[in-house]
């Protein structure tokens, strides 16, 4: 949920227990319907599910599951050697202005299995 603001409203923060999943999703190892499962799965275990999503990546997707903000993983973390073993582009989700600093993330790589409920990490 990103703070809003109207003519009647005024600004609005979010909640204290507001948090962001961030993920990051390059080359052709992991399909969207791969993505959109780890999404399902921790929406249905987090206790409040995440207010946003985050999906770093190498070119847009389509078919992503409702809500999730693409962002580009920007071109100096695409060297080869970042996305290597390891993939240091990981390091990517730091830069300025790609993941919102609002809310606290929690990063999960697209191949981990979601047992309970992620948002006890940020409470």
């Amino acid at each position: 949920m990103v703070a809003a603001s109207g003519p009647e409203t005024g600004p609005q923060q979010p909640p204290e227990s507001a948090w962001q999943l961030v993920l990051l999703l390059w080359g052709t190892k992991y399909p969207v319907a791969e993505v959109n499962h780890l999404i399902a799965a921790i929406r249905a275990a987090a206790a409040p599910a995440p207010a946003r999503i985050v999906l770093l990546g190498d070119r847009p997707h389509e078919g992503l599951a409702p809500g999730v903000r693409q962002r580009d993983i920007p071109q100096a973390f695409r060297a080869p050697r970042f996305m290597a073993q390891g993939c240091q582009a990981k390091l990517a989700m730091f830069a300025d202005g790609l993941v919102p600093p609002d809310l606290p993330a929690v990063y999960v790589d697209i191949d981990t299995v979601v047992l309970g409920n992620l948002a006890r990490l940020v409470g």
